[in-house]
């Protein structure tokens, strides 16, 4: 299974996090995979405290645990 990632504002453990956004069955891309679909759970789920209560982020945004705000691109 490969995932597409990206950063969410997690609500239950109030932090940043690098989320699975999105799945992909690695016989999509060229493998074999069986037993995928137990996978998909992870999908939106914080890999800290498992919350499903995830939503987007991104830097034009204060951080939701610190409330700095971003000043310069990486």
């Amino acid at each position: 299974m490969y995932y597409t990632v990206g950063t969410k504002h997690c609500l239950g453990c109030k932090s940043l996090v690098t989320v699975a956004i999105k799945a992909h069955a690695a016989s999509m891309i060229g493998g074999e995979y069986e037993g995928a679909s137990h996978e998909y759970r992870y999908v939106n789920e914080c890999p800290d405290c498992s919350s499903k209560n995830t939503q987007n982020w991104d830097a034009k945004h204060p951080c939701p645990k610190c409330g700095e705000c971003m000043t310069q691109a990486l």
